[in-house]
């Protein structure tokens, strides 16, 4: 399951080990995370994958699976959020002559979702939950929280 920079892979039981090696290699993979390294990012929920790959920076988890636009499934060319496997960026560049959605995922040029970098303080992350809400760096201990009520009053305090 794919959502921009993360992905969440759901993994047979016993091919865990055999799948993250699958994956440590290849192109666009920044990070893997697996067992108590999820535990670290608060992202242990019983639904979250059984490995999260954290994309490289400047690029982004696609779920197509295909490599000719032939061979895609009649949905990939609509807005079809329950039939796909994952959050689909190009839906948002909807051709208005064919009206249905290009397959060239170069056209995405951002995407968030990476963990924050503590060092220069770049991606903070922002999650909100029935239990509870903030903001924090990776360092969720020495993290700092803001409730996700405030975020646009701290936002509109950047403007001049």
């Amino acid at each position: 399951m794919v959502d921009h920079q993360v992905a969440h892979i759901y993994v047979k039981d016993g091919f865990a080990n055999q799948a993250k090696q699958a994956l440590e290699d290849m192109t666009g993979v920044d990070k893997l995370l697996y067992g108590e390294e999820k535990k670290l990012v608060n992202i242990d929920h019983e639904r979250s994958g059984d490995i999260i790959a954290i994309s490289d920076k400047d690029k982004w988890f696609s779920y197509y699976w295909w490599y000719e636009s032939e061979r895609a499934p009649s949905f990939a060319s609509n807005v079809d959020i329950h039939r796909k496997p994952g959050y689909d960026p190009v839906e948002l560049f909807l051709d208005p002559n064919t009206r249905s959605i290009p397959q060239d995922t170069t056209l995405v040029r951002g995407s968030h979702g990476r963990l924050a970098n503590p060092v220069n303080e770049e991606g903070l992350a922002l999650y909100v939950s029935n239990r509870k809400s903030g903001i924090l760096n990776n360092n969720n201990d020495s993290g700092y929280r803001v409730k996700a009520v405030d975020i646009g009053k701290y936002l509109m305090s950047l403007v001049p």
